[in-house]
């Protein structure tokens, strides 16, 4: 989407930031702790957004006005993580919208089975305790979206992944995204928590099963099992990354390269790091653009089949759009909504709110402090339900977390419910909040061994991020 930048004021910001106690943990030992900040204020909004949904934004302005602050942004190489299962998400929904015109009737919601067709007509939920992605499962993509980011599962993910294929991630991120630095090549593995390690095994990421849809009162192959090879490192032909200005494309360079130790699949330690050259890779910049593209702040598509209609097979749909901002907005409480029902509703329902977005507290305390409320007034932070008189914080994000770092790419939004009720008494001099993106990423490794599991997430990144959040927001709002 096209945003006009305005000259950001970076060292207001990098003050900002240098300010908070909080953060003085990691920013003392900002190489160690690879921390990299990118914050997107969202000055002025398209003219297809009224001002009913945001006063900070003019019915007459007619493209985003952005003011970018970054800080470090592109400084060294990190893992993205789960952070790279948007443009997966994006790429399958893409890819399901083609096929559909191949086959009449196939959408979103339709049955889908990966590898083989189902021995029966009873749809098998699967469960956490159970083996994922397997041939008997019958799912559809809706549900598959639902968990990608409510819960950042892998098999979700896996399952877009053999739907779009590794070329339709990259066809799409190539002519959307056509200056950024990305590379999604590889399944995520199944049955981990949280976020789990890659396959490895080239092979095996290269070939995808075939996958069967229900159409009517048959399974018809959509697509044949394929091979899909991409070239592990170097950039698009034209790219001129600050990586590839300083650091080079070659794995050998040492760019690709964390910790100093490394745990094997059989559990041995061996000395040395572990080469990231062969994995998914996003810069920070290439997330927070995914973001932005999805959203379109420009211009804010309606849901519409003759209204913004894609102008070819490779763009995201605006229904499609619109499900996606949903679902990223979600908590898990909300799971129900999109599909994902008994066995595993139950097990996601009781994870809290801030579970798939580290920003969260940190944003809920920003808003408490601009407002002045009492302890017992938290702003409501789920997007569908209203609360008359009270702010709504709406957090469009994927997170990711693995190998150390943790990574958070979010659009963050705050503002106020309709006041409906009579009985209702009317909030005067409400406060405006301009929207922002922010994207964030720090490595918690202590004793440098990847792939041990012992990462110090819970007592530095977590608290790390509630700050930053904090500090980003009241920072933004607190700007002309």
């Amino acid at each position: 989407p096209r945003m006009a930048a305005e000259e950001a004021d970076v060292a207001a910001f990098r003050d900002a930031l240098l300010a908070d106690p909080r953060l003085a943990r990691i920013m003392s030992e900002l190489e160690r702790f690879r921390a990299q900040v990118l914050l997107t204020e969202v000055v002025q909004c398209s003219g297809t957004r009224t001002n009913e949904e945001n006063e900070d934004c003019s019915s007459s302005v007619h493209e985003t006005i952005s003011r970018r602050h970054a800080f470090r942004e592109g400084a060294e190489y990190f893992y993205p993580a789960s952070s790279v299962k948007l443009f997966g998400a994006v790429a399958a929904c893409v890819a399901i919208r083609r096929l559909g015109k191949i086959h009449p009737g196939l959408d979103m919601d339709t049955p889908l089975c990966f590898g083989a067709v189902p021995p029966s007509e009873e749809i098998e939920e699967e469960t956490e305790t159970g083996p994922k992605n397997k041939k008997s499962v019958v799912t559809c993509l809706r549900r598959e979206l639902a968990k990608l980011f409510i819960v950042s599962d892998n098999a979700s993910f896996n399952r877009c992944f053999d739907i779009a294929g590794p070329v339709g991630i990259r066809n799409w991120h190539r002519k959307y995204l056509p200056e950024e630095d990305i590379a999604v090549k590889h399944r995520l593995r199944d049955g981990d928590d949280g976020d789990g390690h890659e396959n490895e095994n080239e092979n095996e990421n290269a070939t995808l099963p075939s996958v069967f849809a229900k159409l009517g009162n048959d399974w018809v192959m959509v697509l044949d099992a394929r091979v899909e090879l991409l070239k592990h490192y170097g950039t698009i032909k034209g790219t001129a990354s600050l990586r590839d200005a300083k650091h080079g494309t070659k794995p050998e360079d040492g760019y690709f390269f964390i910790g100093t130790s490394r745990v094997t699949s059989s559990g041995a330690v061996e000395d040395g790091p572990m080469d990231c050259s062969r994995k998914n890779r996003a810069s920070l910049r290439a997330l927070q653009n995914g973001l932005r593209l999805v959203m379109r702040l420009d211009e804010r598509l309606k849901v519409d089949s003759e209204v913004n209609t894609p102008v070819d097979d490779d763009d995201l749909h605006p229904v499609d759009r619109a499900f996606l901002c949903k679902v990223a907005s979600a908590a898990p409480r909300d799971i129900a909504k999109f599909g994902v029902t008994t066995a595993e509703q139950s097990e996601i329902e009781t994870k809290p709110d801030a579970y798939p977005k580290f920003f969260l507290p940190g944003i809920k305390r920003a808003v408490k402090l601009e407002l002045q409320m009492d302890d017992t007034e938290y702003p409501e932070v789920n997007p569908d339900d209203d609360l008359e008189a009270n702010p709504v914080v709406t957090i469009t994000n994927k997170l990711g977390r693995a190998y150390g770092f943790s990574v958070d790419n979010a659009h963050v939004r705050v503002a106020w419910a309709d006041e409906k009720d009579e009985g209702k008494t009317k909030t005067k001099n409400k406060k405006k909040f301009r929207e922002f993106f922010l994207a964030a990423v720090v490595e918690t490794n202590a004793n440098q061994t990847v792939n041990d599991d012992l990462y110090e997430y819970e007592e530095t990144a977590d608290p790390w991020f509630e700050a930053l959040g904090e500090t980003c927001a009241r920072f933004v709002w607190s700007r002309e």
